[in-house]
């Protein structure tokens, strides 16, 4: 009896996500919705400056020499990835940086064509996924490797679910998405452990299963090698407590950032920001207890699918908590992606059905999991495609960083080798990639492009105020600028002191401009210029 129940819940439930249209409006409708996301990922980066997170790996790989040389310079960012290596080559052939946003671009509307052609989803689902909040503008309009980890995700899950398995080509993309970022490689783990149980099934070799074992070891070693900053990175700077009520709240803030990224409209830099954990929290702990609950539901007959969503999650969780990176959306975009996945994989009706609750608890299962499933399924669908076309609209009209402006700005207002100075470091290197050369950091009192992730030291507004001296009397040029990131809390202190103490007999400040209309907070800037009197 309770089998039979089972065997119906099990087809309504694939029925929900898998019907699809007649086959011959099919490959039109998925070319259809391609172009539209190739035209609006074009339309999107032309209005998309770049911030210091994409600008920062390019600069590093376009100022290395040699593959030795990138992976010191990259070391300190905290892993060196097949993204670091694209861009690597990119940048023997080219020095703008625009061709990076069309890598991007390129590798997404690929992942795009693999997700239209073969998920086993309806259209309207299809459509909620492609033009949501993280394929649409965190992973497409931001250049970094995420494009790359959801690519061979959607590879990994076209070759698993096939009738006829590729085991050596199935551990390869394991190893790729191994290599595309540390949380990917999180991810990876209980992937491969999945794959390797049901080689056991369909290999008699035994041999060949250990060879793959090793393969897929050697590529972790390779990953974990190029993943572990010096002791001196900035990710081990920061000071707040492992075990403080904020950080732990942050870290478990995963699920509902990762399902439901509903960015927070009441701040204008609203980017990395969730409307619910930010004015909610009751609801962002409800829907915390909800999101790890129902999977127990839904996959309660698959144990592999539902392992791996756990582990996946989990691995993820504990790494963003003991590495203390909490803040970024784009971390949590993996939650969406591993449900995604399981969603997927729980198509394939070769997974071994066991249910996971005791047969007296089954028919009180299947009605609640009937009751709760659409519900659950379509308000993470209808969140993310609104967050989505709300941030990508956004954007349209708002300038990310204010980074290209200020670039822009000072080439039309001072001649070409003029000196320019930014403060803080990590302000400088979106200005520096859109000018094409090297500023003045005063912080490390060095001139260069990328920040290199190192722990900066503390200066106070005095000493900040006699290094930017210095550095103008040690200059010959005529012309100067001086940028400070607009959000500094000490900045009418600094800007009383460089008004005070440089607009004198020797300089005179001819013009001062403030840049804030950025979304990242950290990348709107007041700029001076100066000339010697």
């Amino acid at each position: 009896m309770y089998c039979r129940e089972i065997s119906i819940y099990f087809e309504c439930f694939v029925r929900l996500y898998t019907s699809k249209m007649p086959r011959k409006y099919t490959s039109f409708t998925n070319y259809f919705l391609l172009v539209v996301f190739a035209t609006l990922s074009i339309i999107g980066i032309v209005h998309h400056p770049m911030w210091l997170d994409e600008v920062n790996c390019w600069l590093m790989v376009k100022s290395s020499h040699s593959l030795k040389e990138l992976f010191q310079s990259n070391h300190y960012q905290g892993y060196l990835s097949l993204w670091e290596f694209l861009l690597y080559g990119l940048s023997r052939f080219t020095g703008n940086i625009f061709y990076v946003q069309v890598l991007n671009i390129t590798i997404s509307i690929l992942a795009a064509y693999l997700f239209l052609r073969y998920a086993p989803f309806s259209l309207i689902i299809k459509i909620c996924i492609l033009f949501s909040y993280f394929f649409l503008f965190e992973y497409t309009l931001i250049s970094r490797s995420y494009a790359l980890t959801w690519l061979f995700l959607m590879v990994f899950c076209i070759l698993f679910t096939r009738k006829k398995r590729n085991y050596p080509v199935i551990v390869f993309a394991l190893i790729i998405i191994a290599n595309t970022h540390l949380l990917s490689l999180v991810t990876s783990i209980p992937l491969f452990i999945i794959t390797l149980c049901f080689m056991r099934k369909d290999m008699p070799n035994p041999r060949t299963i250990i060879g793959l074992g090793f393969l897929f070891i050697a590529g972790i070693a390779i990953s974990l090698f190029n993943m572990m900053p010096p002791e001196n990175a900035t990710i081990f700077q920061t000071k707040e407590s492992y075990f403080s009520f904020d950080h732990t709240f942050k870290a478990l803030s995963f699920f509902v950032k990762g399902l439901y990224p509903i960015p927070d409209f009441t701040s204008f830099h609203f980017w990395n920001s969730n409307f619910i954990v930010v004015h909610i929290k009751w609801l962002s702990i409800l829907l915390t207890v909800v999101i790890l609950l129902i999977p127990c539901l839904i996959f309660h007959e698959k144990y592999f699918i539902l392992l791996f969503f756990y582990i996946a999650n989990w691995g993820i969780v504990l790494s963003l908590f003991a590495l203390r990176i909490t803040v970024g959306t784009r971390y949590m975009g993996y939650c969406f992606m591993i449900l995604l996945v399981s969603l997927w994989l729980n198509t394939d009706e070769r997974f071994s059905r066991k249910p996971f609750f005791a047969p007296k608890w089954l028919p009180a299962v299947i009605n609640v999991t009937r009751f709760v499933f659409k519900p659950f399924l379509w308000s993470i669908l209808s969140i993310q495609l609104l967050s989505g076309i709300y941030t990508y609209s956004v954007t349209l009209y708002t300038p990310f960083s204010e980074g290209k402006n200020a670039a822009d700005f000072i080439k039309n207002n001072l001649p070409l080798h003029s000196k320019i100075i930014v403060f803080p470091t990590p302000s400088g290197p979106s200005i520096s990639t859109y000018l094409n050369r090297e500023l003045y950091y005063p912080q490390t009192g060095i001139c260069g492009t990328f920040y290199p992730w190192t722990a900066l030291p503390v200066i106070d507004t005095k000493e900040l105020t006699r290094r930017i001296a210095g550095s103008l009397d040690g200059d010959s040029s005529n012309y100067k600028a001086i940028v400070f990131a607009s959000n500094m809390d000490s900045l009418s202190s600094v800007e009383n002191l460089i008004e005070s103490k440089l607009d004198t007999g020797k300089y005179s400040i001819f013009k001062k401009v403030t840049m804030d209309s950025g979304m990242v907070k950290s990348e709107n800037y007041v700029v001076y210029f100066l000339r010697k009197s």
